[in-house]
């Protein structure tokens, strides 16, 4: 009798291994799907900073040019 409560409680252990396995397995999936994800927003960010940048220099270069700053 104590050998099938003690097999039991092995099987449990066992079980409740796996299942907290398989959950741990399914976050990590989640968690590299999300950071593909904010890795592609973050270069699309990067992309449109870059061409505001550009456009600010356009900008401030017209009003020194305007001014008669500069050549």
């Amino acid at each position: 009798m104590l050998i099938r409560v003690i097999i039991g409680g092995f099987i449990v252990v066992v079980g409740f291994f796996f299942v907290t396995l398989f959950m741990d397995l399914k976050e990590q999936h989640n968690l590299q799907q999300e950071n593909i994800e904010l890795r592609l927003k973050n270069a699309r960010l990067e992309e449109q900073v870059k061409l505001l940048d550009y456009k600010q220099a356009q900008l401030t270069k017209k009003i020194a040019e305007m001014n008669r700053i500069g050549g």
